[in-house]
C-alpha cells in the first residue's frame, strides 16, 4: 500500500523524474543497463512529456525580448497544451521507428521497452532547448548526442554490438546533419 502511495506522489514522481533525467545525462550507458524492461507506458510518457514542456519553456524564456505579451501568451499556452499532445503522439512514432530499426539490427526487445529507452532519451531536450541557440553548432551536437545515447540503448537493452549501433545511428546522425546545416 506504501509503494502506491509513492508512486502517485507528485513529489515522489517530480524527484524520480530529476533522478532519471541526471541519470541519462551523466551516465547514459549505466542508466539503460539500469532501465525497467517493463512496467507499461505511463511512466515513461509522463517524463517524455515533462523533458519536452521544459525544453519548450527554455526556448520560451530564451525568446523572451523579442515577444510581445499576446505572442508570449499564445506560445505558453501552446507549450502547455499542445506541446504534452504532440510529445506523446511523436514518442509513439519514434519508438515505432526505432522498434524497426532495432529489430533489423538484431535486437528481441519488444515495442514497449523501444517506446522506453525513445523517451528516457528526451531527457537531453532541456539541454538541447539551450544549445540550439548557438546557430549550426547547437543542433550539430545535439544530434551527435542523441546518437551516443542511442547507441548506449542498443549496445545496453537491445544487445547490439556497439558498432554497428555507431554505423547505423551516425550514418542517421549525419544524415540529419547535412539536411539541417544545408537549409
Amino acid at each position: 500500500m506504501e509503494e502506491k502511495k509513492a508512486a502517485t506522489d507528485p513529489r515522489a514522481m517530480f524527484g524520480s523524474i530529476v533522478e532519471i533525467f541526471q541519470a541519462v545525462i551523466r551516465a547514459p550507458a549505466s542508466f539503460y543497463r539500469r532501465m525497467p524492461t517493463s512496467g507499461g507506458y505511463a511512466d515513461p510518457l509522463i517524463f517524455a512529456v515533462v523533458m519536452s514542456v521544459a525544453a519548450s519553456i527554455v526556448r520560451l524564456v530564451l525568446n523572451l525580448p523579442g515577444f510581445s505579451f499576446a505572442k508570449f501568451f499564445m506560445l505558453l499556452l501552446t507549450t502547455i497544451i499542445i506541446t504534452p499532445i504532440l510529445t506523446g503522439l511523436f514518442t509513439f512514432v519514434a519508438a515505432a521507428i526505432l522498434f524497426i530499426i532495432w529489430r533489423l539490427m538484431g535486437s528481441r526487445q519488444s515495442y514497449e521497452v523501444s517506446f522506453r529507452c525513445a523517451a528516457y532519451a528526451l531527457a537531453i531536450s532541456p539541454v538541447t532547448a539551450v544549445l540550439n541557440f548557438i546557430p549550426y553548432l547547437g543542433v550539430l551536437v545535439g544530434l551527435a548526442w542523441m546518437a551516443y545515447i542511442l547507441v548506449c540503448a542498443s549496445v545496453e537493452v537491445h544487445g547490439t554490438q556497439q558498432k554497428l549501433a555507431w554505423i547505423v545511428f551516425g550514418a542517421i546522425c549525419a544524415i540529419l546533419a547535412l539536411g539541417s546545416v544545408s537549409m
